[in-house]
């Protein structure tokens, strides 16, 4: 019986090739969609998973309430992990991690030269950690003794990449190091660079002591500085340590901020942390499905559409004593036999699919299809998906009536199904429509982050991380590119102005409520005239007040008029403990891309500071490469032996947008995956349509109808669902990117003329989809067509 159904499978596969083509190549897309996508999904959820003891690893977060608005930070005061363990049997363990630092690392050149005795490597990925890091965590150490590394203040720890990268060849242990022009470091230690499912990433380790001389604080309540991580006893109210934590804080510290904290698994942190890894995961898995369902709509529409075709099959099998049971088996065997085959090319899609993906995201991962616990999961997704597209249609087609049939009324039956596969096809398109119109409106949104008028003239200006002598030798640096024919203007801030979030609390007027967030930005005289920012009342920091800068502030429109001050220059202005004056007023400029409701009002604080992190450099449109070597020249010439690390303000990348080259391309290319399952569904449709409709369109013909209006006949049932998906659509797509664009504080428009141009190109779409074939049908001759079947 088993290989009668397999020939009559195959039979019927054979016979209606193009549908079978179509049903084939769909699936196939929609299981390899989902199969990238899933892969993401995976690698989402391992994160952190490697470590021993991952399930009594907390972070402790603290949520931040001001003016209204809630924020939470998985970072806080660098105290707790100290006083917490102390406090609160329940914590074991503690080891804190500073944010991502920036060094620069020197090692003695191997050439006998007196201009350059050091050669300076770069480095963004460097931690300060407590000297637990290693005991706490996982992280598998390759040379080293894990009990004496940090036990001196001069240790440091590199991964194997950064050793290579470093020492070459030789063995790197006990190889001096030093950080800038300050002090040597030894390294103490290698590791294997972390997984890339780790949420700390790291190429370099240094004793928690350097935030100390760096200047920042380390034993303080408040302040979102530290990730602070927590092993706690196994079986743990977390929930009641919580309220004993605050009950404590509140008791032992002043805390200038309303504060809640809390103990949040370690796993959570990359969905659930600050740079909410969740939203891509729920997009990931939303897209997935999107895709697959659409795939799975074809199948269930041409299915059931091309079920007239097997009546007289089904009259003769239940005729001699089948079942309806016996034959949905049947139909969703063949479903199933069809998906095995679509199963294989998906997962050969998939394969190739994967690795651009991850290119596009600067992941290096391979497509990992491999583990028993991933093939339990594919068989439930495969049993799942031949359910959802083969049940409907096996057991519609065996429920079909012999009686029907001998009586005529299975057309009629048949014509009462089509108006699902109307809705099908509407839901298909009404899918394919928002993914195109989200895909062109994330992209322009991209773009415009480059180009949106901030305020300011980013253009042309290029920003310089200050390395080294750099910082000392400022004064001749800035003399000698300023006499560059080509350069236009020099000046140093602490912050790219395009990305400010140095957030500040105390300040305004002394005694006053301090709950509103400022912006504070240190530059020197010349910031105003390179950036092109305008000053509207008062005067800015200038050379000939030398040291008398440091008592004056100049503030923008936006804190003026969030104080309601009247005639504010030379007014007293408080901030951090000291009184300054307001020296200026200048024009706002958009600082922070972000809406995160803490920088809602956009209030930024100009501070005096010659010496900062980054030096700008504005110079003259179409700058040649010839003359980028000049500005290096100087740059090696008082600061031999360092890596210039530039580019131009205008191509900044935001580091939360660091993956909108990647998502641009997800976006585009499952828009066309989407649209083209659904032209193909509407292709196959079509071929139907026609086919039932041949003996109408010999009859009209006969009767005088020329090739127009039967074309238009065949033609009109379409365009009519293709209009009546952008009537859902549209909509639809214009809530969703309304609340997508809401994470933006500036955005662009979302335009009449972009929806009423995706309107006019599904429709084209879909003529084009089934004009071919209504041509077809409309020019066949009608003695032909009066002999069909």
């Amino acid at each position: 019986m088993i290989r009668n159904y397999l020939l009559i499978a195959l039979r019927n596969l054979w016979r209606n090739k193009l549908i079978t083509l179509i049903n084939l190549l769909g699936m196939a897309i929609g299981f390899g969609i989902f199969l990238s996508f899933w892969s993401w999904v995976r690698f989402d959820l391992s994160f952190d998973k490697f470590h021993e003891d991952i399930d009594q690893m907390y972070i402790l977060n603290v949520t931040i309430t001001m003016d209204g608005s809630e924020y939470t930070s998985e970072r806080a005061g660098g105290i707790f992990a100290t006083e917490l363990p102390d406090n609160f049997p329940q914590v074991l363990s503690s080891c804190r991690i500073s944010q991502p630092q920036e060094f620069e690392f020197g090692i003695a050149t191997e050439e006998d030269s007196e201009d350059i005795p050091m050669r300076y490597f770069n480095e963004d990925e460097v931690l300060a950690v407590d000297s637990s890091f290693l005991h706490f965590f996982s992280f598998n150490l390759v040379k080293g003794n894990r009990d004496q590394i940090f036990s001196e203040q001069d240790h440091m720890v590199i991964t194997e990449s950064m050793a290579t990268k470093l020492f070459g060849d030789k063995d790197p242990l006990d190889q001096p190091v030093r950080l800038g022009e300050g002090e040597y470091y030894r390294v103490a230690g290698v590791v294997e660079d972390p997984p890339i499912e780790s949420s700390y990433q790291f190429k370099v380790l240094l004793g928690f002591h350097m935030m100390e001389e760096l200047g920042y604080p380390v034993d303080n309540a408040g302040g979102n500085i530290y990730y602070n991580n927590f092993k706690l006893a196994e079986e743990t109210d977390v929930s009641a340590l919580n309220v004993a934590i605050n009950e404590y804080v509140e008791s032992n510290f002043d805390t200038e901020i309303e504060s809640y904290f809390f103990f949040d698994d370690l796993t959570r942190m990359h969905l659930h942390g600050e740079t909410r890894g969740i939203i891509g995961l729920y997009m990931n898995l939303i897209m997935a499905l999107v895709i697959l369902s659409i795939a799975c709509i074809n199948f269930i529409n041409l299915t059931t559409a091309y079920a007239s075709s097997r009546f007289k099959e089904i009259l003769i099998r239940k005729s001699v004593g089948a079942t309806k049971r016996q034959l949905v088996f049947q139909f969703l065997g063949e479903t199933y036999l069809l998906l095995l085959v679509a199963f294989y090319l998906g997962l050969f899609l998939a394969e190739n699919l994967i690795p651009v993906i991850n290119r596009s995201f600067g992941v290096h991962q391979d497509a990992d299809f491999s583990g028993i616990f991933f093939w339990i999961q594919i068989l439930v997704l495969f049993f799942l998906t031949g359910q959802l597209a083969g049940l409907y249609p096996a057991v519609k087609i065996a429920g079909f009536k012999p009686l029907e049939f001998l009586t005529g009324k299975s057309y009629n039956g048949h014509q009462r199904g089509s108006k699902s596969r109307k809705i099908l096809i509407v839901v298909q398109f009404t899918f394919s429509i928002i993914f195109i119109l989200v895909t062109i409106f994330m992209i322009r949104q991209y773009v415009y982050l480059k180009e949106a008028d901030l305020g300011f003239n980013r253009e042309e200006v290029l920003y310089i991380r200050t390395t080294g002598q750099a910082w000392e030798k400022y004064d001749l640096i800035k003399k000698e590119l300023c006499g560059l024919h080509f350069v236009q203007g020099v000046t140093t801030g602490s912050d790219i102005p395009v990305m400010l979030s140095n957030g500040l609390v105390d300040w305004g007027e002394r005694g006053a409520d301090h709950n509103k967030l400022a912006v504070a930005l240190w530059t020197d005289p010349d910031f105003l005239s390179t950036f092109e920012i305008n000053l509207i009342e008062g005067a800015y920091f200038s050379e000939k007040r030398g040291n008398l800068n440091h008592e004056y502030v100049v503030v923008n429109q936006s804190l003026i008029d969030l104080m309601g001050w009247k005639d504010p220059v030379g007014r007293k202005f408080y901030m951090y403990g000291e009184d300054f004056q307001i020296l200026g007023v200048t024009e706002n400029i958009n600082f922070f891309p972000f809406n995160l409701g803490v920088f809602e009002e956009k209030a930024l604080i100009y501070r005096y500071d010659p010496i900062s992190d980054y030096i700008f450099v504005r110079v003259n449109p179409n700058t040649s490469s010839d003359h980028m070597v000049s500005i290096e020249e100087v740059f090696q010439k008082h600061n031999p032996g360092y890596e210039l690390v530039s580019d131009f303000v205008s191509k900044f990348r935001y580091e939360a947008l660091e993956n909108g080259e990647g998502i641009r391309l997800i976006f585009i290319l499952f828009s066309i995956l989407a649209i083209v399952i659904a032209a193909m569904g509407l292709i196959g449709l079509s071929v139907f349509n026609n086919n039932s409709r041949t003996k109408e369109v010999g009859i009209r013909k006969t009767m005088g109808a020329h090739t127009g209006i039967i074309m238009r006949l065949l033609l009109i049932d379409f365009i009519k669902l293709v209009v009546l998906a952008n009537l859902i659509g549209l909509p639809l797509a214009y809530l969703v990117l309304r609340k997508m664009l809401q994470i933006f504080s500036y955005r662009v428009d979302l335009k009449l003329s972009v929806f009423l141009g995706i309107f006019l190109l599904s429709v084209l779409v879909s003529f084009v989809t089934v004009v071919y074939h209504a041509f077809r049908t409309a020019r066949a001759n009608p003695v032909e067509s009066l002999r069909y079947e």
